[in-house]
């Protein structure tokens, strides 16, 4: 096993079923390069240590990309493994806090079809209890 790197996620909860993830650093590339695996990627790694080992269904994860500088397809690579491990959570993944350059990208990639953005962590939450009422 490769050694451990400092914390790269800090996890909130909220609100009720609603956890927030933000990065602690700006440069996550070193720790999303991976077979495609959770077990060769450090990020999804603490990720799943952290925030999504005990998801139950129906919460929400809200994952804050306001500080990610650098968006490779290795980071799409991430996304679309966290976004994998949260549905088979029957959870729900809302990303939040996208750079516009970033946002541009994803439309291109046609993103939107495969993950809910929110432009600020304050409208995800607010989705979030929209949807958690729906839910009730």
């Amino acid at each position: 096993m490769p050694p451990r790197s400092p914390r790269s996620l800090l996890v909130a909860v909220a609100a009720p079923r609603v956890r927030v993830v933000r990065f602690t650093e700006p440069d996550i590339l070193d720790q999303v390069d991976w077979d495609g695996s959770a077990e060769g990627c450090g990020l999804m790694r603490e990720l799943l240590d952290s925030a999504l080992g005990d998801l139950q269904s129906g919460e929400t994860l809200v994952l804050n990309l306001g500080l990610v500088e650098r968006f490779t397809s290795n980071v799409y690579r991430f996304l679309l493994g966290v976004r994998r491990e949260v549905a088979r959570r029957e959870g729900r993944l809302l990303l939040c806090c996208l750079s516009p350059a970033y946002e541009q990208v994803c439309k291109i990639l046609q993103a939107d079809r495969l993950f809910r953005f929110t432009s600020t962590e304050a409208e995800a939450l607010r989705v979030a209890g929209a949807l958690e009422q729906l839910r009730a």
